[in-house]
């Protein structure tokens, strides 16, 4: 499947790092696909949603976005988000931080719960991954179900 159109409200990058400003996350219980995308300049910043078989031109269910969320922007490749067994979105964060958001969390939200490491040392952006609960990983290949 492809999500592309100004209906999905994805934000357009540019120059160099135009594909390096997207990370994308699949909910292991409903399917539904979660894009972590910024413009070039890191000065937009959202987390969107899109149902389980959307295809084309399509806009998400919801968007996660807002100075209330506390997602920064890195500027670097990496795998920013990931999605628990349970349905929360974590968000990896400089100076080793997790945000997560509840299931269904939408709009100018915080976090419903922060993670975080106090040991001091350099501003680094680490990224995340969840292994889904019975060791199973989901790649979007229909091959393996």
């Amino acid at each position: 499947r492809s999500l592309t159109g100004s209906k999905t409200g994805l934000l357009p990058g540019a120059g160099l790092f135009a594909r390096n400003n997207m990370t994308i996350a699949v909910d292991p219980r409903t399917d539904e696909l979660f894009v972590y995308n910024q413009t070039a300049d890191v000065t937009q910043i959202q987390v969107s949603v899109f149902a389980a078989k959307a295809n084309g031109d399509v806009p998400p269910v919801r968007t996660i976005s807002g100075p209330a969320t506390g997602i920064t922007g890195s500027g670097l490749p990496g795998n920013k988000i990931a999605i628990s067994s349970d349905g929360r979105l974590l968000d990896a964060e400089p100076n080793l931080r997790i945000l997560a958001f509840a299931p269904g969390a939408r709009g100018n939200v915080a976090p419903s719960q922060v993670i975080e490491d106090s040991t001091p040392g350099p501003v680094t952006l680490g990224g995340i991954a969840v292994r889904s609960r019975g060791g199973r990983q989901h790649d979007g290949n229909d091959d393996d179900q």
